[in-house]
């Protein structure tokens, strides 16, 4: 089950609050559907997903979730943004779900520092997930001196991290709560 890519978790990360309503699987649809895209510049473009026929069998709201990606000589960039094209209050709980290489006997000798804190919470690599605020920058720093730097726009409040036993890899994933 592991993609090497940044799924979109859409409409719901993990499982809906309302799942009661709304017959929803974890992370859902948006994953696993085709997405149209467009080239905005040489250096970046939009991929955007509508409602169809199908997703409104499972979700019944209409909607357009557009994903902008820059890819800069030092990083990449990515917007994410979700149009509720109906009268209706939109229910969604939306995320990104990005896996980042780290080898699995490295896992528990990386330093992840949020913000200005370390983090003292390795259970992700037990398969569990840890839930925090989303403190913006994050810096991952590996045993061989390399650093992932990551910063997550405020606007999501929720981040995860967690992996599986015996991969190589840690999520660490931004979500709208």
């Amino acid at each position: 089950n592991v993609r090497w890519w940044i799924p979109v978790m859409f409409p719901n990360a993990g499982p809906l609050r309302e799942n009661d309503l709304y017959k929803l699987n974890q992370h859902w649809f948006a994953r696993n559907k085709s997405w149209q895209y467009e080239q905005i510049t040489d250096t970046s473009f939009k991929m955007f997903l509508e409602s169809d026929n199908n997703s409104k069998e499972i979700f019944p709201f209409d909607f357009r979730i557009e994903i902008i990606w820059e890819i800069l000589k030092d990083y990449i960039k990515i917007f994410q943004k979700i149009i509720n094209t109906w009268e209706n209050d939109l229910v969604s709980r939306t995320g990104l779900h990005p896996y980042y290489f780290a080898w699995n006997e490295d896992k528990e000798n990386l330093k992840i520092y949020l913000w200005d804190e370390i983090l003292d919470d390795y259970s992700f690599c037990e398969w569990k997930t840890v839930y925090l605020d989303n403190p913006g920058d994050i810096n991952v720093v590996f045993p061989d001196s390399k650093i992932l730097k990551l910063n997550y726009d405020k606007s999501y409040k929720k981040l995860w991290i967690r992996s599986e036993i015996w991969k190589d890899f840690i999520c660490i994933e931004p979500v709208y709560e």
